[in-house]
């Protein structure tokens, strides 16, 4: 991206910050938001950021925390840092006004992706908007489980990747309305594994009162560990290191490469039973997390968030090249959770209700990642008589690779940024005219939702917040329209069945 000129000097909580003018939008990038979490902190909650003094320069992304490789060899060389918690901002100008913060949290699997994959000089725009990409620990790094053991001190909290999180809201909390930003309308959203992060800080007690509203994209609230599962993953890393139980405190040594591979083979061995069976999750330690994200919300642990959940019609079709084995996998791994019977009986659902034209393994497997545990976030917030809306994206972008494989997963990305350099291909530069005109659309719709607490786009016909009774739910394409319950024959084959 070229840059202009013209420059900002913002004063921060830790010192000034000179920024640079992009595409008509001020940015300023590798702000630090927390300590490095190096040497004593790996694995510990985040720490507050030292101070500089003079203007530090705001114009690179920092490092991306190191990426385990979910789709690529584990013999691939490493790709990102430790020293990793750094977010950036893209404002309209830093003066007096109050615009909504988006506070984006990119997906990946909790083991790769980064905040800087993605350009929001556009979103904030035309939505005059103040928004904020972050990076947080994955993998090992930020989900290793090591409360139960025994001894361990390497650690004082568990689920330091959330505790990330918590810390960058923070951060956005005490300096955004130096930005241009509203400290007080704060919107996380996320999709795929960030819209789950998203599902979970509802329910994190440290997060309350720190965002607003919540957008969760191909993302819901299930996605996390019991402590038991939790110290079985972390005593199988330990073993893979060379270390005992009783020398786990030795991590902190550990060089980061070891742990790398240890990660990395433990990734690769759970995608037998693929996509489903991450080894790095939050953990219901208790504590951070005292209970399952859902259940929480259906208590009301969300307090009055808004809430709005989408997914997309045809999540899985852009893996399946990506992970061919994603469909065995995932019926294996069913059959076990489920028992063969009840397996059965799902599949014999799904193969009835099914269009010929559509593939009844990818739909379920689909709505077991997704559609469902969408659907089960929603009724919980019903439930707690949260304001809650459900939305599932149809729009067939024109853009290789997505115009061969439906309104699949990251359909929602490609649309709210326009440019990510996740993919060579982008709205802003690829798509045709209707792709640019329903992204302008969408970017409407998620910063309307942001600024008013409800969806408040002009080209969005009436949509009700979404009801055990009727089900509401827009079903977004170049012209949208609200269907009542849209899967209900799909909701009902599911009904009894436990999805963690």
């Amino acid at each position: 991206m070229a840059v202009r000129e013209s420059s900002s000097t913002v004063e921060t909580t830790c010192g000034k910050l000179r920024g640079v003018v992009e595409n008509t939008v001020f940015s300023w990038k590798g702000i630090p938001f927390a300590k490095p979490p190096v040497g004593a902190l790996r694995f510990c909650a985040p720490r507050s950021a030292d101070s500089w003094s003079g203007a530090r320069e705001a114009t690179r992304f920092g490092s991306p925390c190191i990426q385990l490789p979910f789709f690529s060899s584990i013999d691939a060389p490493i790709v990102g840092s430790e020293d990793c918690l750094t977010l950036n901002v893209w404002s309209p100008a830093p003066d007096g006004e109050r615009r909504p913060v988006l506070f984006w949290i990119h997906g990946g699997g909790w083991v790769m992706g980064t905040g800087s994959a993605y350009d929001a000089s556009l979103l904030a725009a035309r939505g005059d908007a103040v928004v904020v990409t972050v990076n947080y620990r994955l993998g090992p790094w930020g989900f290793l489980y090591l409360g139960d053991i025994e001894g361990q001190e390497v650690a004082d909290s568990a689920n330091p990747g959330l505790l990330d999180l918590v810390a960058a809201l923070r951060w956005v909390a005490a300096n955004i309305a130096r930005f241009g930003g509203d400290p007080g309308n704060v919107t996380i959203l996320g999709q795929s594994a960030g819209g789950m992060l998203v599902g979970t800080l509802l329910a994190l007690p440290a997060a309350r009162g720190l965002f607003h509203r919540a957008i969760a994209l191909s993302g819901a609230a299930r996605n996390v560990r019991s402590r038991e599962i939790g110290t079985q993953i972390a005593e199988d890393l330990l073993r893979r290191v060379g270390l005992s139980r009783r020398r786990v405190n030795d991590l902190r040594s550990v060089p980061a490469e070891q742990l790398y591979r240890a990660g990395a083979q433990i990734l690769a061995e759970s995608a037998n039973e693929v996509l489903d069976v991450e080894p790095f999750l939050p953990v219901v330690d208790g504590s951070v997390l005292p209970a399952h994200p859902t259940q929480a919300i259906a208590e009301g642990g969300s307090r009055g968030v808004p809430l709005l959940v989408a997914t997309a019609r045809d999540e899985m079709t852009i893996m399946v090249p990506e992970c061919p084995d994603v469909l065995t996998g995932k019926e294996a791994f069913i059959r076990r959770k489920l028992g063969e019977s009840r397996f059965s009986e799902l599949a014999r659902a799904y193969q009835r209700i099914t269009d010929s034209t559509r593939d009844w393994r990818l739909e379920l497997l689909g709505a077991t990642m997704f559609g469902i545990p969408a659907i089960r976030l929603a009724e919980a917030a019903c439930s707690a008589r949260e304001p809650v809306w459900m939305m599932r994206m149809d729009y067939l972008l024109s853009v290789p690779p997505f115009d061969k494989v439906g309104a699949t997963h990251l359909t929602d990305v490609l649309l709210i940024f326009e440019a990510s350099t996740n993919w060579s291909n982008t709205v802003a530069r690829d798509g045709t005219l209707e792709d640019k005109l329903v992204s302008d659309a969408f970017q409407k719709l998620i910063v309307g939702f942001a600024r008013e607490g409800r969806p408040a786009s002009p080209r969005m016909p009436e949509w009700p917040q979404y009801d055990t009774a009727t089900r509401a739910t827009l079903i977004f394409d170049s012209r949208c329209r609200v269907e009542n319950d849209p899967l209900s024959e799909q909701r009902r084959a599911w009904d009894g069945i436990p999805l963690h």
